[in-house]
Formats: C-alpha cells, sequence, structure tokens
C-alpha cells in the first residue's frame, strides 16, 4: 500500500498537482527530474487537436537509474481542456516493472473519473495486473520495445488510448471534444529518481504526429516556444537532477534522446583532485568538472558540496537525513556520518573530533575535505598559492 500511495503521488506531480524535490540530490531522496514536454499551440480561432500518435522506443532496464525505490520514468501522451482538466498516459516503469524487464501504461490526471470503466475512482490508474488488483487491460512491453501509441477524442467528454494488440483504453474526461476547441495536446518524457539523469540512452520519440478535426495526420514540428522543460525543474534545479534533451535528426521531433548522446562520464579515481576556492569547477589529473557552488574556507577549513566532494572520492550512496540533519556516506566497506553542526565524524563506527562542523548555506550541505578525505583513505593537501585544496 505505501509503494502506492508513492506511485499514486507521481502522477500529481506529471500534472502540476505538486512538486516533490531534494534540495541536496541525495540517494534515498527522491528528486522530479524534467519534464521535456512538448505543448501544441491553439489556432487563431482558438481551435487545437483532436489526436496525437507516436512511436516510442524504450530503453533496456540498464539504461534506467535510480528508481528501484521511489521512483518511475514516462514517456507520455496528454491533452489538455478549456475547463482545466488534464491527463497524461503512455509507458512507464518503476519498482515493478524494473526486475520483471518490462516497461507497463500507467495515465494520471487531475480529477476524479477517469478510470470508472476499470473500477476506479482515483486520479491515476496502471494497466498491469497486479496480485492486489487483477482486473486488465494488461499492457506490458519488453525493454527495448518499440511502441506505437494514440491518445484521442473519439466522442465528446471522452478519450481513447490505443497500442495495436491491445485492448483500446477508454477514459472519462469533461471537456474533451472532438472539435477541438481550446484543446491542447503534449509529450512529455520525464523521470522521477535519486539519481541525477537516470535515463542514459535509448529513449527515443519518433514519427510523432497531430490530427485536426475531419484531417488526415501530419507529423509535429514543434515551434520553440512549444518546447518546454517541466513546470517543476529547470537548468536551475539545486539538485541539478536535470537531464540533457538533445535531438539527433535535423527535423526536430523524429527522434529526441534523453541524455543518450551525451552521458555523464563517471568521475575517474586514482589522480589528484584539485578544488580552487570560490571556483565552480574542480580537476581530475587534467580532466575539469563543472559544479554549480564553488568551495569556500572558514575557520582555516576548506568547505565543498557534499555531492562534488563525494563524487570526487569516487562514493555515489549518499544519503541524507532531514530531521537529524545527517549524511552518511558509504564506499564499499568505507563509512562516514557527518552531521550538521556537529563536529563528530564516525567512520566504522568510530567518532573522530574534526575541529569544524558540516554547515549548510544557500540550501546546501558543505563538508570539511581533509576529514571526509581522509575517512576514505585519501589525504587532503593545502596549496596557498592556488588557493586550492589537493586530494591525493
Amino acid at each position: 500500500m505505501k509503494q502506492l500511495l508513492r506511485i499514486l503521488g507521481i502522477a500529481g506531480l506529471i500534472l502540476g498537482l505538486g512538486l516533490l524535490s531534494c534540495p541536496y540530490g541525495f540517494a534515498g531522496e527522491t528528486i522530479f527530474s524534467p519534464g521535456y514536454r512538448v505543448k501544441t499551440e491553439l489556432d487563431e480561432n482558438q481551435i487545437g487537436y483532436n489526436a496525437v500518435t507516436a512511436t516510442l522506443v524504450l530503453p533496456q532496464g540498464q539504461d534506467v537509474s535510480g528508481i528501484q525505490e521511489v521512483g518511475a520514468a514516462y514517456n507520455y501522451l496528454g491533452i489538455e481542456t478549456a475547463n482545466g482538466n488534464s491527463l497524461e498516459i503512455g509507458v512507464h516503469k518503476d519498482i515493478y516493472d524494473l526486475p520483471a524487464n518490462r516497461w507497463s501504461v500507467f495515465a494520471g490526471t487531475n480529477y476524479h473519473g477517469a478510470f470508472e470503466e476499470y473500477g476506479s475512482n482515483e486520479k491515476w490508474h496502471n494497466f498491469r495486473i497486479m496480485p492486489w488488483y487483477q482486473r486488465g487491460p494488461d499492457m506490458l512491453f519488453p525493454d527495448g520495445s518499440t511502441v506505437t501509441m494514440t491518445l484521442r477524442v473519439e466522442k465528446d467528454d471522452e478519450v481513447v488510448f490505443e497500442i495495436p494488440g491491445f485492448e483500446i483504453i477508454r477514459m472519462k474526461m469533461p471537456g474533451a471534444n472532438v472539435e477541438g476547441r481550446q484543446q491542447v495536446f503534449r509529450r512529455v518524457t520525464s523521470l522521477m529518481t535519486y539519481e541525477a539523469g537516470g535515463f542514459t540512452k535509448n529513449n527515443r520519440w519518433e514519427a510523432v504526429s497531430l490530427q485536426k478535426p475531419g484531417e488526415s495526420f501530419v507529423r509535429w514540428v514543434p515551434t520553440p516556444e512549444q518546447v518546454l522543460k517541466s513546470n517543476n525543474m529547470d537548468e536551475n534545479d539545486p539538485g541539478n537532477s536535470s537531464i540533457v534533451v538533445k535531438t539527433s535528426l535535423d527535423y526536430y521531433p523524429e527522434l529526441v534522446d534523453i541524455s543518450g548522446l551525451t552521458p555523464k562520464e563517471p568521475v575517474p579515481e586514482g589522480g589528484p583532485v584539485t578544488f580552487k576556492l570560490g571556483q565552480r569547477s574542480y580537476a581530475v589529473g587534467e580532466r575539469v568538472i563543472e559544479m554549480d557552488a564553488a568551495p569556500y574556507s572558514e575557520q582555516g577549513r576548506t568547505f565543498i558540496p557534499v555531492r562534488y566532494l563525494a563524487e570526487s572520492l569516487g562514493i555515489s550512496d549518499i544519503q541524507w537525513d532531514e530531521e537529524t540533519q545527517r549524511v552518511t556516506l558509504n564506499k564499499g566497506e568505507q563509512t562516514a556520518v557527518l552531521t550538521v553542526g556537529n563536529n563528530q565524524l564516525e567512520t566504522r563506527g568510530t567518532p573522530v573530533t574534526m575541529d569544524v562542523s558540516p554547515q549548510i548555506r544557500d540550501g546546501r550541505v558543505y563538508l570539511p575535505a581533509r576529514y571526509v578525505a581522509e575517512a576514505f583513505g585519501r589525504y587532503a593537501g593545502w596549496e596557498p598559492e592556488s588557493q586550492a585544496v589537493i586530494i591525493q
């Protein structure tokens, strides 16, 4: 039931009903990464469309990360009506789909009553058979599948969703109309995860087309104004959880790849790491890695944002306890536990007294570089001429 409630929260997030984010981006917390979102526009007579269709090439399981506990990856078609009703439906992967190497169909709305035909009055519905819910249809797709899906208004106040070979899904939607009056369609790709950039490759939209009432489908070529980031995160996201959207063809909507063309490279280990005061980048050997915050000095110690300090030491398991203000860093059998405002560091249960304490500044946790480096078998030295900490 707990997981169901979590998933219910996801649907609300997608439709702008609430925002869930972690300001630090620690594992175990949830970041709702963008929304790459494209929305249609109305013509001069306030007429939009009555159908959208698209083909999607789905990632393999190993190409989606960070959703093991509380997250999901989404690829949705959506519709908005003049009365403010909003619905999105498409394929997604969550904690139940991940071990089964599959994707399933999920829908969410900002109103009740869409899924009455399927025995639900909730604002969301997962179209798959589960032990606690045996009512179909069961719409599942193996990793790597190519899926063509269509969302259309078949009659007023009702929309249908269709994937060839499966039962057509019919949903109530007051305000939906076959004439396309003040009706907007959209395409959404997003991720709810505790790992920034959780799509790594092979998440591609192809053959996206729209239909006006009484006309044939035409390819959707969005204007720059139609291409939006999600309404909850952008490149200024303090957790830096943005996923990068790139296109690999001149014809814009034919292929949208989420971080696939420029996946984030792991930080190499073993070489010297250099952090300079006031500089929003650090170096590992000759490689320079950008940061969205800079180290600072206080009480003779250099403080570095926890994410980048951990990253430079090869630590990916970072846990944050908001209630206790505690950071836990794990790397293999090595651990370090630090608490904001407390000068005690614990490593493998052994306390170490520091001469400074972790701090929060501008909504970020900063850790003293020397003590964290030493907890993981590294040495942090100070170079006064360049105002830099060098970790070796």
